[in-house]
């Protein structure tokens, strides 16, 4: 009876391995005829996501996911943000250049080189709203880029970002 069980469970580990390679194949093609790209096919493949399993700070341990955040995004925010600053102070020009404002084609360009697929910002605005919105966007934004230029002021919410910890995984096909 044991020898039994033992080559039916041979037998069974066998073709779940080759039905798991007939799956991943299978993903990966249709994401390549579908994208040209095996990204996506990787990303549904992953079985799942590691978080950080807990996280110390100054007084305490926590693995509560979001107290893991919290904690996390106050270390970051406290280490980049400058002290008391309502606005970053850009590095001084030499006076003697003349300063090339922006034109509307070059913000019209970085818009359109802008990659989709990326998180957004704290304001919670993606590139593929900014692309879809670009000829609203073009002439505020050039205007907005040539006021810092001549100004030296950037808006500190620019120096703000939200750290996502992941863990990357390598596959291995």
């Amino acid at each position: 009876m044991k020898i039994e069980l033992k080559a039916l469970y041979k037998l069974i580990s066998k073709r779940i391995n080759h039905d798991y390679k007939v799956h991943r194949t299978q993903t990966i093609k249709k994401h390549l005829q579908a994208t040209g790209s095996a990204k996506k096919a990787y990303k549904e493949l992953k079985p799942h996501k590691s978080w950080i399993g807990e996280l110390k700070n100054s007084t305490k341990t926590t693995q509560n996911r979001s107290e893991i955040l919290k904690i996390a995004t106050e270390f970051y925010k406290d280490l980049y943000s400058p002290p008391n600053q309502s606005t970053y102070e850009l590095p001084s020009r030499n006076t003697e250049k003349a300063i090339v404002a922006f034109t509307e084609e070059e913000v019209a360009k970085g818009i359109k080189a802008l990659k989709s697929d990326k998180s957004p910002g704290p304001d919670r605005i993606t590139n593929e709203v900014i692309k879809a919105g670009s000829t609203c966007l073009v002439t505020p934004l050039t205007r907005l880029f040539n006021m810092i230029l001549t100004s030296t002021n950037s808006p500190r919410q620019w120096s703000e970002s939200e750290i996502c910890s992941t863990k990357k995984e390598i596959l291995i096909i």
